[in-house]
């Protein structure tokens, strides 16, 4: 199966292309150039999915029951299908993926630098 450029309408990316798109590296269409990645709907069906199953993990784990994981695992499983195989991807402009590669490095760099500091014994808030 393959899923077509969001500019121009053929089919050249494959699911596999599509699962590992992002905003930091998006797919260019062989057909005419353009930079396609995936759409916020994706990412507001997918963030949620780890949180669930943890969720799920912890019900079963504290009521030593096996039903609660197995719907979340079942869960995550038809939203992450649902989420590659209906949402469609959406042309991305240069400046944006440029945009989101600099917002991430900054927060690595918070991330990091808070992680180290705090390691050192300096206190670190927002």
């Amino acid at each position: 199966m393959l899923i077509p450029c969001p500019t121009c309408r053929t089919d050249v990316f494959t699911v596999r292309q599509k699962n590992w798109a992002s905003a930091y590296k998006p797919l260019k269409c062989a057909a005419c150039g353009a930079l396609a990645g995936p759409s916020w709907w994706t990412g507001l069906v997918l963030i949620p999915l780890p949180f669930v199953v943890i969720f799920g993990l912890w019900f079963s784990l504290a009521y030593r029951t096996w039903w609660p994981i197995v719907l979340t695992l079942v869960a995550a499983v038809l939203g992450g299908h649902g989420a590659i195989r209906y949402i469609p991807l959406v042309t991305i402009s240069p400046r944006e993926v440029t945009v989101y590669r600099v917002v991430g490095v900054l927060v690595l760099g918070f991330v990091v630098g808070s992680v180290v500091l705090s390691i050192f014994g300096y206190r670190v808030g927002l």
